[in-house]
């Protein structure tokens, strides 16, 4: 299984979760049936890991992430910015066999491919902070 292809759906689950409200298992089994593609490549076990603990944690995380944030209130970014923030986050905090480090790399590149260079730059700068 691969956890960069895993971390990515579940940045594209939590996306569409802040956008449409809908709960975890709804929006998973939707996922499956729209995106079957390299489906095979994905670990839901750990995407719902995911999902389920930024739900739980989701208040502490965006605390964590608002005081990092300097002259800036978390309302202002992106729901993309803010979704993969808050896997990382919670990956650095909870996820023992992921280095700081890796959780930080893996939401710079998941930012490059979905976010304007601008968030890319934000995302990297609370990070890094963070750890």
């Amino acid at each position: 299984m691969n956890r960069r292809k895993s971390r990515e759906v579940a940045m594209k689950i939590l996306f569409s979760m802040t956008i449409s409200g809908e709960e975890i298992t709804g929006a998973m089994e939707n996922f499956k049936i729209a995106e079957f593609d390299e489906l095979d490549q994905v670990d839901f076990e750990y995407v719902q890991m995911i999902l389920e603990g930024v739900a739980e944690h989701k208040e502490d995380i965006d605390k964590n992430i608002q005081e990092k944030l300097h002259n800036w209130k978390i309302s202002r970014l992106s729901n993309m910015s803010l979704t993969i923030m808050r896997i990382a986050i919670f990956e650095i905090e909870n996820v023992e066999d992921v280095p700081a480090k890796v959780a930080v790399n893996e939401a710079i590149e998941l930012g490059k491919i979905y976010c304007e260079d601008k968030a890319k730059d934000l995302i990297n700068g609370v990070l890094h902070n963070f750890v």
